[in-house]
């Protein structure tokens, strides 16, 4: 299963890379630090996911770096 992290600098973040990272049937769809806060390689990322964990999305229009991402997010959200 292919999941990415957004916000996964952030100690949310780093603390569930953690857990994943011990896992064989997870690959971690990671983005360097430039890359982290361009919008469009995050669109592809989120894309390209079977799953996502969304750090701090309640303020993705506030963030700079989050907003213009235009992510949609679906009615079979899971907060957690």
């Amino acid at each position: 299963m292919k999941i990415f992290i957004d916000g996964s600098a952030g100690t949310t973040g780093l603390r569930i890379k953690d857990r994943l990272m011990k896992r064989s049937d997870v690959e971690l769809l990671t983005l360097g630090e430039k890359e982290r806060k361009d919008p469009e390689s995050r669109k592809r990322a989120l894309n390209g996911a079977d799953a996502a964990f969304l750090c701090n999305y309640r303020h993705l229009d506030r963030t700079p770096h989050r907003r213009g991402l235009g992510l949609r997010l679906p009615g079979a959200l899971r907060r957690v």
